[in-house]
């Protein structure tokens, strides 16, 4: 696991198509998600992408390399981008070229680090770009399917609740060594149904949905110990959002 891509200029690399477009910079835009709104479900794959273009979203990271300077409207770009200052800022001006980025590569699961409800993996079947707003994540073992679809349970997502941090307006973040403390089922039992998941999580009922992946996915449990954990949970994700009990 590791975050995503650090650009230090994110209005500058990720754009829209409209952007794309207008300065002739088809070769070096990449699909990319950084953001909740983004990822409704557990899935980001081109139908998903297309609807975020299609809504003026910035679904494209630039990548650009010295070969942008061959290009007259490439050169106006990085002219634009100069004019802004954006050479020296910090994360910029220690890289040379300052508009060429590193560190670019893509997972198949992404995990962005804020949420309101409870934290998701996404699994990332268009090899789409992540900025630092997500963190890029391999299976150690089983699938990426299995450990997309085994990560949203009501055990998991309590142990989210017990190891991140709480900030304005109820967000729940998780940083590294939090995240390698929660707790999943082993990915060897699981029978991933990906896509049901993704409908579930796109309807956004939560508890609901909590519930039906801890029959699934926590078998070893008994009902009614499973239902405590979904309790525990709303409980302290209610504390979080500052909901009267």
């Amino acid at each position: 696991m590791d975050v995503g891509i650090v650009t230090g200029a994110n209005k500058f690399f990720l754009v829209t198509d409209d952007v794309v477009r207008q300065n002739g910079l088809e070769k070096w835009a990449h699909p990319m998600f950084g953001r909740s709104d983004h990822c409704p479900g557990v899935i980001y794959d081109n139908a998903q992408h297309a609807r975020n273009a299609a809504t003026g979203k910035p679904t494209n990271f630039l990548w650009l390399d010295s070969s942008v300077m061959d290009s007259a409207k490439g050169r106006a770009y990085i002219a634009s981008g100069e004019h802004e200052k954006l050479h020296e800022r910090y994360k910029c001006r220690i890289r040379k070229p300052w508009y060429t980025v590193p560190s670019v590569h893509a997972t198949e699961v992404g995990m962005l680090k804020r949420s309101h409800n409870t934290p998701r993996l996404i699994h990332n079947r268009v090899g789409a770009y992540t900025t630092d707003t997500a963190y890029r994540i391999r299976a150690l073992r089983g699938t990426a399917d299995a450990l997309v679809y085994g990560f949203y349970n009501s055990l998991t997502a309590l142990s989210a609740e017990l190891e991140g941090r709480h900030y304005g307006g109820g967000v729940l973040e998780l940083v590294p060594s939090e995240i390698e403390k929660l707790l999943l089922p082993a990915p060897e039992g699981i029978s991933p149904n990906v896509e049901k998941l993704d409908r579930m999580v796109r309807e956004d009922f939560v508890a609901d949905t909590l519930e039906a992946q801890s029959e699934d996915l926590l078998g070893a449990l008994t009902k009614a110990e499973q239902m405590d954990l979904l309790a525990a949970w709303a409980t302290l994700r209610d504390r979080r959002h500052r909901i009267p009990s």
